[in-house]
């Protein structure tokens, strides 16, 4: 057979009502001649919202004092490494500047399933012949107790299957990058095409490698003191600074002033 059984039951009773945290735990200690027994740590299970409704919880005794949060599963099945209020699946909650690392002990190549960490969107297509999103990693900030979208970065499909089959093989994927502006909801603001092609502005860099869209859009290339560096304009530019310019069908040439210019006519 390959079913388990319970063979042992560990409860804890009590005359009165139940409450969240009821529960029994296991206590494990450590013992020499030296110095006694020593608390190490704490398995505990309790209630979580209702009699029937369990929490998990383990507790790793650090000097002496109970880590009381290191390692906690509720009743849904959500795990908590640092914090016991569990938004996600996953919830990571700590200090300091490193909080979270992934590392792989080998070196793969870019293939289909090989990354130290991979993100994977299992959202069902109701209709393959309509673009949809795929996986994506927001940013958010706490502020006043209130989690704010501050950014993402995330795929979506740029067209639609080529079949009726849930195959994304059968779709090209674009990668994108957003942020919010003060009192703005989140916006896309650069878009890698799947043909390689880049987009600042717009989700659609169909006309080449790079392209930039924008009211006076620029593009500034400088020197690494910052003192020389030439402009090149999606408006009407011009003003002191050294610039190429293209607005109303002329290319125009600025330096101190319109310098030159070339019209289609």
């Amino acid at each position: 057979t390959n079913a388990t059984t319970t063979v042992t039951y560990f409860r804890h009773t009590t005359s009165g009502n139940m409450a969240d945290g009821f529960g029994p735990a296991l206590q494990f200690q450590i013992d020499d001649a030296g110095v006694g027994p020593q608390n190490i740590g704490i398995l505990e299970w309790s209630r979580d919202g209702a009699d029937n409704s369990g929490k998990f919880k383990l507790q790793p005794i650090n000097a002496g004092s109970l880590q009381t949060n290191a390692l906690v599963v509720n009743k849904s099945g959500n795990i908590g490494i640092g914090t016991d209020s569990i938004d996600t699946k996953f919830h990571v909650q700590g200090t300091g500047a490193n909080i979270a690392r992934f590392e792989a002990g080998d070196q793969y190549g870019f293939n289909s399933g090989s990354g130290v960490a991979n993100f994977v969107s299992t959202k069902v297509r109701v209709d393959p012949a309509v673009s949809q999103e795929g996986p994506y990693i927001a940013f958010h900030q706490m502020a006043d107790n209130t989690m704010r979208d501050v950014g993402f970065v995330g795929t979506v499909a740029s067209s639609t299957y080529s079949s009726t089959t849930s195959n994304a093989a059968n779709q090209d994927h674009d990668m994108v990058f957003g942020v919010r502006a003060n009192g703005a909801s989140l916006a896309e603001k650069m878009r890698i095409q799947y043909n390689g092609n880049v987009g600042i502005g717009t989700a659609t860099p169909t006309e080449g490698k790079l392209v930039i869209q924008g009211d006076n859009s620029t593009i500034r290339a400088r020197d690494a003191g910052g003192t020389s560096y030439l402009d090149m304009y999606s408006g009407t530019g011009g003003g002191d600074t050294p610039a190429i310019a293209w607005s109303d069908d002329t290319l125009r040439f600025y330096s101190g002033g319109d310098r030159m210019f070339i019209t289609t006519d």
